[in-house]
């Protein structure tokens, strides 16, 4: 059996990741692990099982951080294989990240999308009210008369 190894790919923040490796024994166990300093492989992400030696990935993991790519496969006892350490590249997608990962211009669109989202339905609400106050249904005739601080006249 051939040793594993990992074909070394690139990685930018919310894009795919074609990642590929040789060697080794199927079915392989694909994850991400942190590379902050040589102490640190903190699984960041489990990328999935494979049969086959590619997969691809979508990098949910912030641009700027230090990471490697680790494949161990089936075979006893384990192989191991890690690519090079990688920063993700810069993207100006975010969309794939937690919402606490965002950069500030999509929170602030975020926010600014919900503040407009609830000042409509506001508005809204206020003109069916103020509508609803400037019409009386206790004409004589049994018409509605609508008052003067409207911009129509009164329909009796």
């Amino acid at each position: 059996m051939a040793n594993l190894t990992f074909l070394q790919p690139s990685a930018v923040q919310c894009g795919e990741a074609a990642l590929q490796w040789m060697g080794g024994k199927p079915n392989y166990s694909v994850s991400v692990v942190s590379a902050q300093s040589a102490l640190d492989s903190k699984v960041l992400a489990q990328v999935g099982s494979s049969f086959s030696p590619f997969t691809q990935y979508t990098v949910a993991i912030p641009a700027g951080t230090l990471i490697k790519f680790r494949v161990i496969d089936n075979s006893s006892p384990p192989q191991v294989a890690d690519t090079i350490l990688l920063s993700v590249g810069p993207s100006n997608d975010d969309s794939c990240l937690p919402a606490d990962q965002r950069t500030n211009t999509s929170k602030s669109e975020a926010a600014t999308k919900s503040t407009t989202s609830t000042r409509s339905s506001d508005e809204n609400e206020s003109s069916t009210k103020d509508g609803d106050e400037g019409v009386s249904s206790d004409s004589p005739t049994g018409s509605a008369s609508v008052s003067p601080s409207s911009s129509h006249r009164s329909l009796s």
